[in-house]
């Protein structure tokens, strides 16, 4: 009997990220409605440390980013990340955000226990491992995805594309260092209404 084809769990941490940011962000939606209309920049895998440095609250230094979900539509890219960082006083402190929703905005609420925030920073990736990693992410596609999972089980990032769902893609697993890891092809599906959790591999 062949077992039935089963997608790859999501870290819970990215899991609870999405729900709570997803939730959350229908109210920033609205608010951002009634703003002015901001300077065209792009949001994609390239561009995502920079955004993610723009979070944090004032005061802040050191952020470390400790996990990330993107999908991507025809170059459209859609972000949730947690991330860490240290406060002026020396203590570190954490939070979500959703991108684009919340650029430039600082982070919720982190549905992480504060008492993990050392732990969670300290296995977390600097701004400076995103970019760098992130930028060779092959993701130039209709339809993409990229998870970075920093836990005791993965430390990478996986990065995948195909021409359109249900489609065998190509991915890619990068460690914080940029090594290439592996190269294995996966099924992507599309959930309309998944946000930044749309593309997953199966």
């Amino acid at each position: 009997m062949t077992p039935a084809a089963r997608r790859p769990a999501v870290p819970r941490v990215i899991a609870v990220t999405w729900a709570l940011s997803a939730l959350l962000g229908g109210i920033a939606v609205g608010v951002a409605a009634a703003q002015p209309e901001p300077q065209p920049r792009t949001l994609s895998p390239r561009t995502v440390a920079r955004y993610l440095a723009e979070i944090a609250p004032a005061g802040r230094n050191d952020v470390r980013v400790n996990g990330i979900y993107g999908s991507g539509h025809a170059g459209a890219w859609q972000f949730v990340a947690h991330v860490t960082w240290r406060t002026a006083d020396g203590a570190i402190d954490g939070g979500v955000t959703n991108l684009p929703i919340l650029a430039g905005e600082p982070p919720w609420t982190s549905p992480v226990d504060p008492s993990a925030f050392p732990h969670e920073h300290e296995i977390g990736w600097t701004l400076d491992q995103v970019a760098d990693v992130f930028k060779r992410a092959e993701t130039d596609d209709d339809l993409a995805m990229a998870e970075l999972e920093v836990t005791a089980v993965r430390d990478s990032l996986i990065a995948c594309h195909a021409d359109r769902a249900d489609q065998i893609g190509h991915c890619d697993e990068r460690d914080r260092d940029g090594d290439r890891l592996r190269q294995f092809d996966s099924r992507l599906v599309d959930d309309p209404l998944g946000q930044a959790m749309a593309v997953q591999r199966m």
